[in-house]
């Protein structure tokens, strides 16, 4: 795929150079390449900006770059710790809610979020964009069979929460104090978090709101309790 912009690219070459095959720049932007980057650079002109990011802006430079990889659920039971914790996102479907919650788990130190298979936007260029580049650094779980992944989760010992409007429990009041390792079920404004997991979860979390208020956007909620999950944790 090819990104554009300044910021994601110098973050994508900076934290994730292994997915990297080419950096793109049109004249006079060689500046824009970090000097230590040893990924090979190639001078285009306007005209292959203007076809290749159409109405984007690219700033003057671009990469192409292989997809993150993207892990089966075993691999949350083979890196899991004692304070591990989990971001699962279910029906997000706007590049930038997505990445804007992959750059928060990647400032929050989140040890890898989990996309559904069948209600979850691809990791795309737009996603890379609205993360600035983080997008490529944080580990990422695709989940295909999610009611039987999350009872085997739990076999290996993760706490299941479930986040949304009527959650038992209230971000931020004394008595939250949830175990971990934890796995976090997060959903988009529409339809949130699926039945299954909120009927899996042991326990449901909800973020404290006026009265009349609708609803948080879903990542200005993800960064509201993944902070407070990092602290407690």
């Amino acid at each position: 795929m090819l990104i554009y912009g300044k910021n994601t690219v110098r973050e994508v070459l900076r934290l994730s150079p292994h997915l990297v095959k080419k950096v793109f720049y049109l004249p006079g932007k060689e500046g824009l390449i970090p000097g230590e980057s040893r990924v090979p650079a190639e001078k285009r002109e306007k005209e292959f900006f203007d076809h290749s990011f159409s109405h984007l802006r690219h700033q003057g430079i671009a990469a192409e770059i292989a997809s993150p990889p993207l892990y089966d659920p075993g691999y949350l039971e083979e890196m899991m710790g004692p304070s591990s914790l989990f971001l699962l996102l279910d029906g997000i479907q706007d590049p930038m809610n997505l990445g804007s919650i992959l750059r928060t788990a990647y400032g929050m130190g989140i040890d890898a979020v989990v996309l559904t298979a069948d209600r979850t936007v691809d990791v795309t260029p737009a996603v890379f964009s609205a993360s600035s580049g983080y997008a490529g650094a944080v580990p990422l779980v695709r989940m295909k069979n999610p009611a039987h992944t999350v009872k085997q989760l739990k076999k290996s010992g993760v706490w299941v929460a479930a986040a949304h409007m009527n959650g038992e429990t209230e971000a931020g009041d004394p008595s939250f104090s949830p175990l971990f390792p934890l796995l976090l079920c997060m959903g988009s404004e529409g339809s949130g978090v699926r039945r299954t997991f909120i009927s899996e979860a042991d326990f449901s979390v909800r973020i404290p709101q006026r009265e009349g208020f609708d609803s948080y956007n879903v990542s200005v909620a993800a960064a509201i309790l993944l902070w407070e999950l990092n602290r407690l944790r």
